[in-house]
C-alpha cells in the first residue's frame, strides 16, 4: 500500500474549470474506440491529443465534481456529462494519460437480464448490493506509544503490513468534556506511526488523549491483486461514514452532507473489539433517517 498505488480520487489543485469548459473539451475530442475491450464497449481520449493544461484541467474536474462508482468490483471517479460518463483509471495526474467515456444507456443496458422462461427480457433494475465491512478495533494508546509502536508497513510491492486502518482520537472537550471523540481518520498512504507524527502539531496541546486503532480487512475482497487499491477506497469509504454519522468535534471534512455510497445500496460497518464508544454497527443510510 505505498503513496504511489493508492488511487487518486481528489483533484492535487482545483481546475478552475466550469461546466461549460469540461463540455467544450469533450466536444472537441478526439475520441478513439477502446477496441481491445468488446465486452465493455467505450472511447477514451488521449493526454497527446490535447494541450498538457487543457488534459489536466479536464482530469481534475472529473475529480473535483464526480461521483465514486464500481464496475468489476473495481472503483473509479466518475462524472456525467450530457449522454456520456467519464472516467479515469486512477493514477497520478502526471501518470494519468487517458480518459474513458462511455454512453450513459451502455450500463443501463447492461443491467436488463434476458428472461429464461419467455424469452423476452425483463426491464427491471438489478438490485444493488450491500457492502459489509468489519473494522477490528484494540487500544486504548497513547499518541506516543501510536508513533513508537506502530510502525509495520510491509515490504515493497504490496506493503501489506499491520499497521494500516482507522482511528479514532479521545480527549477533553472545552464543551463536552472527557473522554469526547474529537476525531476520526485513516492512514492507508502511511502507517499509524507516520499519519500520527503529523498529528502531533496539535495533538501536543489536548489533555487526557486517548487512541483507538481498526483494522479493515476482508481477504475475499483486500488483495493484492490490484495493489490494495480496492481496500484504500473501502477504508475511506468507512472513514467518510463514520464521520458523518459521528461527527467528532475536530473533523472538518464529511461531516456536511452524506458521503456517497458507489453502487451500493447499503454499507454495514461492523465493529469488534476495543471500539469504546462506537455502535456496534452502523448502516448507511438507515442511520441518516
Amino acid at each position: 500500500m505505498s503513496v504511489d498505488d493508492v488511487i487518486c480520487f481528489d483533484p492535487d489543485q482545483p481546475s478552475g474549470w466550469s461546466e461549460a469548459d469540461f463540455t467544450q473539451f469533450v466536444v472537441r475530442g478526439p475520441w478513439r474506440v477502446a477496441r481491445t475491450m468488446p465486452t465493455n464497449p467505450h472511447e477514451y481520449t488521449l493526454r497527446d491529443e490535447h494541450s498538457d493544461d487543457a488534459f489536466d484541467a479536464a482530469v481534475r474536474y472529473i475529480r473535483e465534481h464526480g461521483r465514486i462508482e464500481y464496475y468489476a468490483a473495481q472503483p473509479y471517479k466518475t462524472i456525467y456529462c450530457d449522454d456520456h460518463k467519464f472516467w479515469t483509471m486512477g493514477a497520478p495526474l502526471l501518470e494519468t494519460v487517458l480518459i474513458n467515456r462511455k454512453q450513459r444507456m451502455a450500463d443501463a443496458s447492461d443491467a436488463v437480464q434476458p428472461r429464461s422462461d419467455t424469452g423476452t427480457r425483463d426491464e427491471s433494475p438489478v438490485v444493488k448490493s450491500t457492502l459489509q465491512l468489519m473494522v477490528i478495533w484494540s487500544g486504548p494508546f497513547t499518541r506516543e506509544s501510536v508513533i513508537s509502536g506502530f510502525t509495520d508497513g510491509g515490504r515493497s510491492p504490496e506493503y501489506d503490513g499491520e499497521d494500516y486502518g482507522l482511528y479514532q482520537i479521545y480527549g477533553k472537550h472545552i464543551l463536552c468534556g472527557s473522554d469526547t471523540l474529537l476525531y476520526i481518520g485513516q492512514a492507508t498512504e502511511q502507517t499509524f506511526s507516520r499519519r500520527f507524527r503529523q498529528h502531533e502539531r496539535w495533538l501536543a496541546y489536548e489533555e487526557d488523549i486517548s487512541v483507538y486503532l481498526g483494522r479493515v480487512y476482508d481477504p475475499n475482497r483486500h488483495t493484492a491483486v490490484d495493489n490494495f487499491k480496492g481496500w484504500a477506497v473501502d477504508v475511506r469509504l468507512a472513514e467518510c461514514l463514520l464521520i458523518y454519522k459521528y461527527s467528532p468535534n475536530y473533523n472538518a471534512v464529511a461531516i456536511s452532507g452524506p458521503p456517497p455510497l458507489g453502487n451500493f445500496e447499503r454499507i454495514d460497518i461492523l465493529h469488534e473489539g476495543e471500539r469504546h464508544k462506537l455502535h456496534p454497527r452502523d448502516s448507511a443510510p438507515v442511520d441518516w433517517g
